[in-house]
């Protein structure tokens, strides 16, 4: 089941949101690489992702989102590479709103 964070306004610029991959990595494995976010449908903005702390040090994708059209949920996808060679991806729903 992929998760939908709260909604946000097509009028906010940056609102950080964190992807976390913790529960899916082996024991002592961090994110290495961010390979990628995506917004499916395309018409989000994405700023420059960074690996940050999430459940657990280096196992989370922090990326600003802004912008979008109202009433249109997005499927915000993370993929990575962690430091043991493995690839993986995560995605969240993020809705935009009239808020």
């Amino acid at each position: 089941m992929i998760p939908t964070l709260s909604a946000m306004s097509p009028a906010d610029a940056s609102i950080p949101h964190t992807l976390d991959f913790s529960s899916i990595l082996d024991a002592g494995d961090t994110i290495a690489t961010i390979t990628g976010v995506t917004a499916t449908p395309a018409t989000l903005t994405i700023g420059t992702p960074a690996i940050v702390t999430g459940a657990r040090a280096a196992c989370a994708v922090q990326v600003a989102l802004g912008g979008g059209t109202a009433v249109q949920t997005y499927a915000v996808t993370a993929d990575i590479v962690t430091a043991n060679g493995q690839t993986f991806a995560r995605s969240v729903f993020v809705p935009v709103a009239n808020i």
